[in-house]
């Protein structure tokens, strides 16, 4: 069947996502050198939530009946995607090269199809295992720099356990979007973000009162612009286009967007750093862009 406007709308949303997410990528790990994880996940929901407030708050005080009926299902909207992904992945990037979380991330698709087979036995065509294993290979090829006898030198981190889990938390709250309340996006986002702040600070104050730290070593100014871009755009940008793209193309598809952050990380590099673009990266963005195209295409054509 031939790709209706919604479903094309939905698609180009969901590569913003992933635009914006690159950037929280290289920022986060600049970040929690300074700025302890779960302090900065709770600094970036809390700013979040503050800033979109006034053009939520119409829209919540119609809604909240129907928000406080789905409370536990907020709830865990809150502590997957909110909670779970950038607490882990902060977490992770403490110990964790960017070359790490950027391969582990890249089997979201992956993880995604599994996921989705065994709670929603949702059948994933044999073009869309392609299309995910090619796009992992693409990233691979961007993350090794084109030597993939880096492979060998590759080691595990307790900090690649943390991303992973953050990666098993997002594909959670992502297959979950389909049971989203029918209520306005400014309202469910609103609460998300609260969620976020408030179930992140609490985490916060367990580890603290377990010997943790919530003390930033810089002054405030020198990682305020790092939290800003983190809330307008990590958090506010890339949740709206995302939950809309997950609603109307589905959670498998959204997946192999994923694979587009290592991707939009050479962009940015070239756009602030002035780095060169190398032939192992075209090759790399080429296979991620044919992955993508095999999952989608194939889906509306032929099986």
């Amino acid at each position: 069947m031939p790709i209706n406007n919604t479903l094309r709308l939905a698609l180009w949303a969901l590569v913003l996502p992933p635009l914006f997410w690159s950037g929280n990528t290289v920022l986060g790990k600049l970040t929690v050198l300074h700025v302890p994880p779960l302090l900065l996940n709770a600094l970036r929901w809390g700013l979040a939530a503050l800033l979109f407030f006034p053009f939520a708050w119409p829209h919540l005080k119609r809604d909240w009946r129907t928000l406080w009926t789905s409370r536990w299902l907020i709830l865990a909207y809150g502590l997957t995607g909110a909670v779970g992904y950038n607490s882990f992945l902060y977490l992770g990037l403490r110990s964790t090269p960017i070359v790490n979380a950027a391969l582990i991330n890249a089997t979201t698709p992956a993880v995604l199809g599994v996921m989705s087979a065994i709670f929603f036995r949702e059948h994933i065509t044999r073009w869309q295992w392609l299309g995910a294993a090619v796009s992992m290979l693409g990233v691979l090829q961007i993350a090794l720099r084109g030597d993939w006898n880096g492979l060998n030198g590759l080691a595990l981190h307790t900090g690649d356990v943390y991303v992973f889990s953050g990666v098993l938390s997002y594909c959670l709250y992502t297959l979950l979007l389909r049971y989203m309340p029918k209520v306005h996006p400014f309202s469910f986002m609103e609460l998300f973000f609260l969620l976020g702040c408030l179930c992140t600070l609490i985490w916060l104050g367990i580890n603290v009162a377990l010997g943790g730290t919530a003390r930033i070593d810089v002054p405030w100014e020198d990682v305020a612009w790092q939290i800003t871009y983190m809330a307008v755009f990590a958090s506010i940008a890339a949740t709206f286009f995302w939950n809309y793209g997950v609603r109307h193309a589905g959670a498998i598809r959204a997946g192999y967007f994923i694979n587009f952050i290592p991707v939009f990380s050479i962009v940015w590099a070239l756009l602030l750093i002035g780095e060169h673009i190398h032939g192992y990266q075209v090759l790399g963005m080429l296979a991620v862009c044919l992955g993508l195209s095999l999952a989608i295409l194939k889906k509306n054509g032929t099986q």
